[in-house]
C-alpha cells in the first residue's frame, strides 16, 4: 500500500510543481520568516551546547568504563591464570597418588612373600634356626635380620598408605578450590562482559550525539542562509520567494489541528482480520469543520479530491520536503498560493471509516517520516 501511494504521490507532485513560478508570491504568510528563523537558530544552537554538554558527561563516564573494563578484564586474566595454576597442582597430585599407588603394588608382592615365610617359621621355625645355627650369634643375627626386614616392611607399607591418603584428602581440597574458583571465574567473565556492553553502549551514544550535533550545525547554516537571503530583500518584495528548510524545525512544528491521534505512522496489524497495513501519516481524530492549519510555510502543489484521502492539499516546502492534509471537507487555499505556518488550508472532514478526522503525512527528502517526531510534543 505505502508502494502505490508513494508513486501517486510523485506523480501528482510531479504534475503540480508545473504550476507557473509567479503564484508563488500570492497570498503573503502572517508570520515574520526571518524572525522564525532566527527563532529557530536559537534553539538549535542550544540544542548543539546541551549536547556538547552531555557528550562531555559521556566522554568522562566512558572513560570511567573503559577502566573499569580493564580492571575487569585484567582480573579474569588472573583468575584464569590462578585456574590453569591450580589444574596442574591438581595434575601433579594425581600422577603422585598413582606412583605411590604403583610402588605399593609393586613391592607387596615380595611383602607378602616375606610375611608368609616368617609366618611359616612361627615359634617352631625360630627354635629350628637356633638349633641349626652354628653359633648362637649367627642365630640371634638371623632372628633380628627377619624381624627388622618385616618391621621394615611393615614401616614401608605404612607410609606410603598414609602418603596416598595425605594426596587424596589434598586433591579433594584443590577440586574444591578449583570449583569455587570457577564460580569466581565466571562471575568475573560475567563482569567483564558487562563492563565491555556498558563501554560500548556509550560509546555508540556518543556517536549518535556527534551525528546530532554535525546535523544541528548543518541545519543552523542553512536557516542561516536562509535567513541572510530573506534580510537582503528589497523592501516589498515578495518573501514567498525564500523559503525556510523544514528539516531544522523537527519537533517544533505546531499541530495542523486540535485532536488526538486514532492510527500511527508505519505498520499496524488488523485485529479482526490479521493482515498488516502501512500508513505513511497518521490520522488524528478532530472535531468536524475543524480549522486545519499549515504547519510550515511553503506553497500549495495540489488542492483537489485524490482517492483514498477525500479532499487533499499537498504542501510543498522546497527541498523535498512535503505535507500532506487529507479528508478535508473543505479546501480554502487553492492550487499555487503560498502559505505561512499557521494559515488556514481547509476544514476536517470524515475519513473513509466515518470518523471525523485528518489524515496528515510528511515527507522529508521525498520520503515518508513518522510526523509525531517533527510536530511539538503533548
Amino acid at each position: 500500500m505505502r508502494l502505490v501511494r508513494s508513486s501517486i504521490f510523485a506523480a501528482v507532485v510531479s504534475l503540480a510543481l508545473v504550476a507557473p513560478a509567479g503564484v508563488w508570491a500570492q497570498s503573503a504568510p502572517a508570520q515574520d520568516p526571518a524572525a522564525r528563523a532566527t527563532e529557530r537558530i536559537a534553539g538549535l544552537q542550544r540544542e548543539a551546547e546541551a549536547l556538547a554538554n552531555q557528550e562531555r558527561t559521556l566522554l568522562g563516564e566512558l572513560r570511567k568504563l573503559e577502566v573499569e573494563r580493564d580492571l575487569r578484564l585484567e582480573e579474569s586474566r588472573r583468575l584464569d591464570a590462578e585456574a590453569a595454576a591450580l589444574r596442574a597442582r591438581i595434575d601433579a597430585t594425581t600422577r603422585e597418588m598413582q606412583a605411590t599407588r604403583a610402588a605399593i603394588d609393586a613391592a607387596r608382592p615380595g611383602l607378602d612373600a616375606r610375611l608368609v615365610q616368617v609366618y611359616k617359621l612361627g615359634r617352631p621355625g625360630y627354635a629350628r634356626m637356633l638349633l641349626g645355627a652354628g653359633r648362637t650369634e649367627d642365630a640371634v643375627r638371623g632372628v633380628r635380620l627377619a624381624a627388622a626386614l618385616a618391621s621394615l616392611d611393615h614401616r614401608r607399607v605404612a607410609e606410603q598408605t598414609a602418603a596416598v591418603s595425605r594426596l587424596t584428602v589434598s586433591r579433594v581440597d584443590l577440586e574444591q578450590q578449583s570449583a569455587r574458583l570457577k564460580d569466581v571465574q565466571a562471575a568475573a567473565r560475567q563482569a567483564a562482559e558487562e563492563s565491555t556492553r556498558a563501554a560500548n553502549a556509550r560509546a555508540a551514544l556518543i556517536q549518535r550525539i556527534d551525528a546530532r550535533r554535525d546535523l544541528t550545525a548543518q541545519m543552523v547554516g542553512d536557516l542561516e542562509r536562509a535567513r541572510d537571503r530573506l534580510k537582503k530583500l528589497v523592501p516589498g518584495a515578495p518573501v514567498e520567494s525564500v523559503a525556510l528548510p523544514l528539516k531544522p524545525f523537527r519537533g517544533t512544528l505546531d499541530w495542523p489541528v486540535a485532536g488526538q491521534v486514532l492510527s500511527r505512522f508505519g505498520q499496524r496489524r488488523n485485529p479482526r482480520f490479521g493482515t498488516t497495513v502501512s500508513q505513511s501519516g497518521v490520522e488524528i481524530s478532530t472535531a468536524e469543520a475543524e480549522a486545519v492549519r499549515a504547519v510550515h510555510e511553503g506553497r500549495v502543489v495540489f488542492a483537489d479530491v485524490f482517492a483514498g484521502f477525500g479532499q487533499l492539499v499537498i504542501v510543498d516546502h522546497g527541498n523535498l520536503g512535503y505535507t500532506l492534509y487529507g479528508y478535508l471537507g473543505s479546501i480554502t487555499k487553492p492550487k499555487g498560493g503560498a502559505v505561512a505556518a499557521g494559515e488556514r488550508l481547509g476544514t476536517a472532514g470524515r475519513s473513509p471509516s466515518g470518523n471525523s478526522a485528518l489524515y496528515f503525512e510528511l515527507r522529508i527528502d521525498g520520503k515518508p517520516v513518522d510526523p509525531l517526531q517533527w510536530l511539538k510534543g503533548r
